[in-house]
């Protein structure tokens, strides 16, 4: 009599999580696209679709696991498409000129949209209950959207937004650390 209820109860359990792990797969699809959209403007096939289902995967799974990590993937999602956009900028146009003198803007775009995304990311976590899994899963999500479209201008502009990201979460670290000592 035993044995029945906690197969049942096994069954169910795994039907339940399967079902939730087919809506995170659904709802990730978006990620996909965004890599392949990139992939197209650059003309670069390798790199944005490489980011853009490691993206899919790992909002896939962030969803999956649900509560604080789950909730702030749209988020981390939405606030890497300001140095996504930054980044396409940049390899769109390449470089500034100011009278004679011409520069690269590409880690101008990457730094200012990294450093963007990371008060946003560390505005979310300050407002959230677990502020620690927020903020990794909003930065790690948002690293890897704005990664997508700055693959194409180079490792700079990779190093320059994730520095963007720290820096822009810096005042709010600073914050948390100074409450936990009080």
């Amino acid at each position: 009599m035993q044995a029945e209820p906690i197969g049942l109860r096994t069954k169910m359990r795994r039907a339940y999580e399967w079902g939730r792990l087919r809506n995170a797969l659904s709802l990730s699809i978006p990620t996909l696209l965004l890599g392949a959209l990139v992939a197209v403007l650059v003309r670069e096939i390798s790199w944005p679709l490489t980011l853009g289902v490691l993206l899919y995967f790992a909002s896939a799974m962030l969803l999956w696991v649900g509560r604080s990590p789950g909730r702030s993937v749209l988020p981390g999602v939405v606030y890497g498409l300001l140095p996504l956009t930054g980044g396409l900028i940049a390899r769109l146009n390449g470089h500034v000129c100011l009278g004679m003198s011409c520069y690269s803007s590409c880690l101008l775009y990457c730094v200012t949209g990294g450093v963007a995304a990371g008060l946003l990311v560390a505005r979310l976590a300050s407002k959230s209950a677990a502020p620690a899994a927020v903020f990794t899963s909003a930065a790690a999500t948002a690293l890897l959207t704005g990664a997508i479209g700055i693959s194409c201008v180079g490792v700079h502009g990779l190093v320059g937004m994730a520095a963007g990201v720290a820096l822009g979460a810096l005042p709010q670290a600073l914050r948390w650390v100074a409450r936990k000592h009080v």
